[in-house]
């Protein structure tokens, strides 16, 4: 077998990530990662090395560029691109013309990929091809869902036809519904109803007995060149999540209907799908299909060979023949440590799971998703982690942790989920902050009229579309409504939306109106806005480079932005040793030195930014600056205790903004907030 082919593994923040290393490295192939940060996976001995590169941030061409440039730096053979998750996987697909030149990678054309991932239309092909599938509805109205629930049969499954996006904007790709009246409050949670996306599915009875799986890889003909069955024993979450305890076991009409799928819509690479046995009509229904190496794929690895789909991946796309393969035997197991151990839990809590069962539950485990005897630096990072969540956990209940606030990067799903948290439990408080005569609400009230003044000076024709996004209690989006604009205020937050909706009853405002959604990823046309508003959005944000692009998406050629950041560097933080950004590596040598941690905080932590790093993040999104300014200067402190009455600095506030406005040097870029606005080009 010849290995001179390197491999490229995109994104490593997942245990398949370390399953295909691990296969292709006891092989001797050369295997390297792509991914934004430190992950557990990039400990293995048979990784290669670790490229620092954030595919999910980052804009896509410059991604493609780079992933061009670690291609040829590589060396010898084109190497071959390998997915990890959704996101990756559509990005290849996406990008498959201007990445072939350089590497290899399963070549499927995109609109089969994007058919495949989306719900609606994986459902639709599979009912056009014969291939049994849930019943499933797929509502328009809030009315289409109060319509099925009088008929429908409890439980149902509500998700999103794209699980990507909706992943993004309440952290969560589905949920089980057990009765009419939570139907309607989880769809009105869940949907964005400028274009709706969710979908309604049976629930169909059974328990884990019920889960099946097939992996395979298939050639350029669509043939299956290695192929297996297997069942779900546990999951993670309980019930409704991907294996945390799987087993192979023969199944023939899986594995038939699933070639005679997949040969049907000419599909080529490696495969994960999964079923549920339905007892009622005694048929295999298709439920997911993910064109991409699976978490679980090495549950299905031929223990005698050593064949896996990664293996006859690498076969396949090397010009190398793949042996035939009796695959594992029957019987074979496999987990996840420690979330199988979590999920464990519940199902003990639940009464579902005994001991005995636990313990006999692992009798035929073979493998696992983390413990290696020839590569064990994963499996003690994993151990640690685990523990340390554990100690946490104990410690919130407890009342006596005192660990940091996880970094934004470091959990997108929970940094946005805590965000929402946050703004729905003070979205009372948001709405009084106009009504206010202290400093820091007044800086709020300052930013809002300065936005307001650079509206009117940009001269917008009345009836001009007009995007909020993050539209708080409504003070901006009613102002922008009175003034004969066509508004369209978005916000993550429930409460926040009901606010802004009862400010324009209020006011009986006319073209106004409210929809929830995610900046990441905006249900909205290309081209269709003349304005966008964004009034301290980017600060919470984990991914402000894609929401930018996104708002620049939205924007008609020539159109404008009009944004606000928080300062990294802010006047009455720079003159505080305490708090000052230029002190912070000798407080945080001194925390290490002294072994004194962060209380711990619950909620999210705002991202800060410097006017340099702000103007490029929108030159990036093709955005031109046009003119900034700063707004907002206090409370000063020394030490961390405040030096004047709130009175006081409200007058050295009012001062120090006059010079700001007058564009006095240093002054003028140390308030506490940036507002910019930007322009996007005519021909973009």
């Amino acid at each position: 077998m010849r290995t001179d082919t390197p491999v490229l593994v995109l994104r490593l923040d997942h245990y398949a990530a370390l399953g295909i290393i691990r296969s292709l490295g006891r092989l001797g192939v050369a295997v390297y990662g792509v991914h934004h940060e430190e992950a557990l996976a990039a400990r293995s001995r048979y990784l290669r090395r670790c490229f620092r590169w954030d595919l999910d941030a980052e804009p896509e061409l410059r991604s493609v560029e780079r992933l061009l440039e670690l291609a040829g730096a590589l060396g010898g053979e084109r190497p071959i691109l390998v997915p990890t998750n959704d996101e990756t996987a559509l990005f290849v697909a996406a990008h498959a013309e201007a990445l072939r030149a350089a590497s290899r990678f399963q070549d499927n054309p995109i609109a089969l990929v994007e058919q495949l991932y989306n719900k609606r239309a994986m459902h639709e092909l599979a009912c056009a091809l014969g291939i049994p599938t849930a019943q499933t509805s797929f509502p328009r109205h809030l009315d289409d869902v109060r319509a099925f629930a009088e008929r429908a049969r409890f439980p149902v499954l509500l998700k999103g036809s794209d699980g990507i996006l909706l992943a993004r904007r309440i952290g969560e790709k589905m949920r089980i519904v057990r009765d009419r009246a939570e139907l309607v409050d989880e769809y009105q949670r869940m949907e964005v109803f400028a274009r709706p996306d969710l979908m309604i599915q049976e629930y169909i009875p059974g328990g884990e007995d019920a889960q099946w799986m097939f992996n395979g890889t298939f050639d350029a003909r669509s043939d299956c060149l290695f192929g297996v069955t297997g069942r779900k024993l546990r999951q993670t979450p309980p019930y409704t999540g991907m294996t945390s305890l799987g087993i192979c076991l023969p199944n023939e009409e899986v594995d038939r209907l699933t070639r005679r799928f997949m040969k049907e819509i000419g599909y080529r690479g490696v495969l994960d799908i999964g079923y549920r046995f339905d007892a009622r009509d005694g048929r295999y229904k298709v439920l997911d299909v993910n064109p991409r190496v699976g978490a679980t794929f090495r549950l299905f690895a031929d223990g005698v060979e050593g064949l896996d789909v990664v293996r006859a991946l690498y076969l396949d796309l090397t010009g190398q023949p793949v042996p035939s393969s009796p695959g594992p035997r029957p019987g074979r197991r496999w987990f996840v440590e420690d979330l199988d151990t979590a999920s464990s839990v519940r199902y003990f809590r639940d009464g579902v799971l005994s001991a005995g069962e636990w313990l006999r539950s692992f009798e035929g485990v073979r493998e696992s998703a983390w413990m290696a005897r020839d590569d064990l630096r994963p499996f003690v990072g994993m151990c640690v982690r685990f523990v340390g969540q554990a100690f946490r956990k104990a410690g919130k209940k407890l009342g006596v942790v005192r660990t940091p606030p996880r970094s934004v990067a470091h959990a997108p799903v929970e940094h946005q989920t805590r965000v929402r948290r946050h703004f729905a439990a003070n979205a009372r408080a948001w709405k009084r902050v106009y009504e206010l005569e202290r400093l820091q609400p007044r800086m709020i009230q300052e930013r809002h009229e300065l936005a307001l003044r650079w509206v009117e000076s940009l001269r917008l024709p009345p009836g001009a579309e007009v995007l909020e996004v993050g539209c708080g209690a409504g003070h901006t989006a009613v102002s922008l409504a009175r003034r004969g604009f066509r508004v369209h205020a978005l916000d993550a937050t429930p409460e926040m939306l009901a606010l802004t909706e009862r400010a324009a009853r209020a006011a009986d405002v006319a073209h106004l109106t409210t929809a929830l959604g995610d900046v990441h990823g905006l249900e909205l046309d290309s081209g269709r806005f003349d304005l966008v508003i964004a009034l301290g959005v980017l600060p919470w944000l984990h991914a402000e480079a894609r929401g930018l692009r996104e708002m620049a998406r939205v924007l008609r050629a020539g159109g404008w932005l009009i944004a606000t950041a928080d300062n990294r560097f802010p006047l009455h933080r720079l003159v505080d040793p305490r708090a000052t950004p230029l002190l912070a590596p000798l407080r945080a040598a001194g925390k290490r030195v002294l072994g004194r941690a962060r209380e711990a905080w619950d909620g999210p932590v705002a991202k800060t930014h410097d006017a340099r790093r702000l103007e490029a993040l929108l030159r990036e999104a093709a955005l031109e600056p046009v003119r900034r300014s700063s707004v907002g200067f206090g409370p000063f402190s020394l030490w961390g205790k405040r030096l004047f009455s709130d009175g006081t600095d409200m007058a050295i506030h009012r001062r120090l903004q006059r010079l700001a406005d007058a564009e006095w040097p240093l002054v003028q870029s140390t308030g506490a907030h940036h507002v910019v606005l930007a322009r996007k080009g005519e021909r973009s």
